[in-house]
């Protein structure tokens, strides 16, 4: 599944380094960047054989811009 933020000022060509989430992640893969100006996309990939459920949670993420 992906799911997209809000993050004003990110732009394309901008490096998504870590994101935080307020729930257990264990088992599953997250890959963030940035999809479009203002806008940062989380895939994530569930690794396990159970249902995983993120329940609504706080995203925090850290962003560099490259110059």
């Amino acid at each position: 599944e992906t799911n997209t933020i809000a993050v004003p000022g990110v732009k394309l060509g901008d490096i998504v380094m870590n994101i935080s989430l307020g729930v257990d992640v264990s088992g599953i893969s997250i890959t963030p960047y940035v999809s479009a100006a203002d806008t940062v996309s989380i895939r994530f990939q569930n690794e396990t054989v159970t249902t995983i459920d993120l329940a609504s949670t706080t995203v925090k993420c850290v962003v560099v811009r490259t110059v």
